[in-house]
């Protein structure tokens, strides 16, 4: 099984492209937990999930369970963002004690980290709580965090959607 990790800051285009690889190429997608557990939360009527504690906890058990349940007979697989994102999501609420003590040990340095540049533009929605400035500070976060874990991050420039997903497809072709 060869395992690809998308991340990047938020508003970054990543989950366009996931669902570009998954439906147009099918691709398996293990989609990020987050907007998951901030759907549940707020239909159990918290409007600001990120604000409770173990808010950053809830989404790292959520795709600890869902890399878990990979099966294993899939050749590739696709992850929205991976443990090392939450450690930057963290930064704010001094929320890394709530990330279990032992998550390096899942941490696989092997996986290849295609990291999305910022489009230059950002919207808020429902499911996301931060502004174009917090956006760019969390992207720096989120990249140095892996850089400095040792991952091997290849850059995805702004383009459309289709390009950015067959320049992904062309780079894995590229590390066999």
């Amino acid at each position: 099984m060869q395992m690809f990790i998308l991340s990047g800051g938020p508003g970054c285009g990543k989950s366009s492209v996931l669902l570009e690889l998954e439906h147009t190429h099918n691709c398996f997608v293990v989609h990020e937990a987050a907007e998951s557990i901030i759907r549940l939360e707020q239909a159990h009527g918290r409007k600001y999930p990120w604000d409770f504690q173990g808010f950053q906890r809830k989404i790292w058990n959520l795709q600890h369970k869902r890399i878990q349940n990979i099966p294993l007979n899939t050749p590739k697989v696709f992850l929205d963002r991976y443990y090392v994102d939450s450690i930057a999501y963290s930064h704010d609420n001094d929320a890394i004690p709530e990330l279990p003590k032992d998550f390096q040990k899942n941490l696989d340095l092997s996986i290849p980290v295609f990291f999305f540049e910022n489009l230059g533009f950002f919207e808020t929605e429902k499911y996301r709580k931060e502004d174009a400035e917090y956006a760019r500070d969390l992207e720096k976060r989120i990249y140095e965090n892996y850089k400095h874990y040792g991952y091997k991050i290849i850059d995805v420039a702004k383009d459309t959607v289709k390009n950015r997903a067959q320049f992904i497809l062309n780079k894995i072709n590229d590390l066999k």
